[in-house]
C-alpha cells in the first residue's frame, strides 16, 4: 500500500495546508463542504476513485449511528486538495484493521470499487485502497 514519497506527519501536513489555503494555492472552488481543518467532506467515494492519495490520518470509532465502527480517512488528494471520507465496509475498514505501516502512506492509485448485487436487489460498491501495482 506504500510507495516511496516524501513525507510530512499529519500535523505539518495540516499546517501547510492551512497556509496554502492562506494562500489561495489550493483550488477549492468546485468543493462546498469542509471541516474545520479545511478537509473536504467526501460522502461520495466514487469521487476518489483512481485519484493518488497521501493518506494523512485514520481514526477507527463508532459510526454516528451507534450501530457500526467504521473508519474517518483524512487524505490530499495528488491535486493538492485536501479531503475526508469514511469507510465502515468490508473493503477499506478490513484493509486498515490488517494495516501496520506508518502513517502518513501513499496510495498512487487511490480507491477502487467493487460492485455487487444485493441482497433485496439492486447494485452496492464496497471500496479498497488500490494497492495493485
Amino acid at each position: 500500500m506504500v510507495a516511496e514519497r516524501k513525507t510530512l506527519t499529519a500535523a505539518e501536513m495540516l499546517v501547510a495546508l492551512k497556509e496554502a489555503r492562506k494562500a489561495g494555492t489550493v483550488t477549492t472552488a468546485d468543493l462546498s463542504e469542509f471541516d474545520e481543518n479545511g478537509f473536504k467532506l467526501v460522502q461520495d467515494k466514487a469521487k476518489l476513485v483512481e485519484i493518488g492519495l497521501t493518506v494523512m490520518q485514520i481514526e477507527k470509532g463508532m459510526h454516528k449511528s451507534g450501530r457500526f465502527e467504521e473508519y474517518t480517512i483524512w487524505a490530499v488528494t495528488d491535486a493538492g486538495v485536501p479531503v475526508k471520507f469514511w469507510d465502515g465496509s468490508t473493503g477499506i475498514m478490513k484493509q486498515l484493521d490488517a494495516y501496520t505501516g506508518p502513517v502518513p502512506f501513499y496510495v498512487p492509485k487511490g480507491l477502487r470499487v467493487s460492485k455487487y448485487a444485493g441482497r433485496t436487489g439492486g447494485e452496492n460498491s464496497t471500496y479498497y485502497f488500490d494497492t495493485d501495482i
